[in-house]
């Protein structure tokens, strides 16, 4: 085999795992952004606590008008929510099998290996189960993004 074919079989092998690399990224994107927004919302709140001891009559009025915007951080903080919420939504669609392969493997970090033996099956099995969740997830998803 030519260093050409070589290279090309290569780069098939590894467009294969593409997904699966995108996949656990995003689910790591979103997990260390769920933590941030989080802190901030706890520094929020208990900056909010802190304001209010000291707010007038005057004051509470004004808060107490329905048309007044409070924060742009909940707005952006109910959007990741609503995003987290989308994401668990689509998980519980998956057959029970589909649904422990992607928990086993991308939040409990174990292998293909070790998720087989725990079902029974073989690699290959497990691997196909894996395959077949991500385009059901990244289907219902995209549905979801589309009618926003």
């Amino acid at each position: 085999m030519g260093r050409k074919d070589y290279l090309e079989k290569l780069s098939k092998e590894n467009n294969e795992f593409l997904d699966d690399i995108v996949f656990a990224k995003f689910i790591n994107y979103m997990k260390k952004a769920l933590l941030h927004k989080k802190i901030d919302y706890i520094r929020h709140q208990e900056y909010l606590s802190r304001k209010e001891q000291f707010i007038t009559q005057e004051e509470w009025i004004v808060l107490s008008d329905d048309n007044t915007v409070y924060s742009f951080f909940d707005s952006s903080f109910s959007e990741k929510t609503h995003k987290q919420n989308k994401l668990n939504q689509a998980i519980n669609k998956l057959t029970e099998k589909q649904k422990t392969v992607v928990i086993s493997y991308y939040y409990e970090k174990k292998s293909l290996k070790i998720i087989a033996e725990e079902l029974n099956s073989t690699v290959d099995a497990v691997e196909h189960k894996k395959q077949r969740a991500i385009e059901k997830l990244k289907k219902y998803m995209g549905d979801s993004n589309n009618e926003q």
